[in-house]
């Protein structure tokens, strides 16, 4: 997953089985908290919100972005290197990404039709880059990767949405199984 139209794909593919994910969560289920985390409501608002602001990112016109300047990292590096600076307490997430009192009021359906939105603004937003220009420029500082490229910034989008469909599936069976008892 390291061309342009496998980027793509791979990413097409973690929004849409978000999408179909968000259909099998039952009310009861969405805001409820398996754990002192957040709940599915929660990572969901997390998630749109961060899907939303790749977008932007990526709609940025070239002449206000900078120059890349650093070693250009793949899927695997970008992933690792997240990881280990996650895992020694770098943890810091922009306020905006932080689910809010309104995230408690929103349904199922709002949250499908707010992530459907987000994912398509999303691969919309990349229809002016391509494999010649994804490696080109800083699109966005991340908090714990710093500088990253369009490329860069796509796969820490992809391990991202993988990384909470994970959570939240989890979450999900842990809270059938807790209501089955």
């Amino acid at each position: 997953m390291y061309t342009f139209s496998e980027i793509k794909i791979a990413l097409s593919e973690s929004l849409a089985k978000i999408e179909q994910f968000i259909q099998t969560v039952s009310p009861a289920i969405l805001h409820a908290k398996p754990t002192v985390k957040w709940s599915i409501a929660e990572e969901l608002f997390h998630l749109i919100s961060s899907d939303m602001g790749s977008a932007q990112a990526f709609c940025q016109s070239v002449a206000t972005l900078r120059e890349t300047k650093h070693n250009l990292r793949n899927y695997n590096e970008i992933i690792t290197e997240y990881r280990e600076k996650y895992a020694t307490g770098g943890t810091v997430i922009p306020t905006r990404l932080i689910p809010n009192e309104e995230t408690h009021n929103r349904q199922q359906m709002q949250f499908l039709d707010d992530f459907s939105k987000a994912a398509s603004a999303l691969q919309q937003s990349l229809s002016t880059w391509t494999e010649d220009t994804l490696d080109l420029f800083t699109v966005w500082k991340h908090p714990l990767l710093g500088p990253v490229t369009a490329r860069e910034m796509l796969f820490f989008t992809i391990f991202h949405n993988r990384h909470h469909l994970a959570s939240m599936q989890a979450k999900q069976t842990c809270l059938e199984n807790n209501a089955k008892m």
